[in-house]
């Protein structure tokens, strides 16, 4: 995917949590950018790891390093 980093980064501190918001622009279909970033076979396509789930509800996520088997797998806390 091609895509145009805009200059305008955010951080922001909010309930004791940092956020960090970066903006692209993407030469892509919106739903073909949503099932990139959601649907569990293609996230490697762009991650570091695979998911056990796609990401498309918050919740519990399995996440395993693609090119660190050393790595334990780390899995994330639940969004509420």
């Amino acid at each position: 995917m091609k895509s145009h980093i805009l200059r305008n980064a955010r951080l922001t501190r909010g309930d004791g949590d940092w956020v960090l918001v970066l903006e692209r622009t993407l030469d892509h279909p919106l739903e073909d950018v949503f099932a990139a970033l959601t649907e569990a076979e293609q996230v490697p396509s762009w991650a570091p790891f695979t998911t056990d789930r796609d990401l498309t509800a918050t919740g519990v996520v399995g996440l395993s390093h693609i090119d660190m088997p050393e790595a334990e797998e780390r899995q994330g806390k639940s969004c509420k």
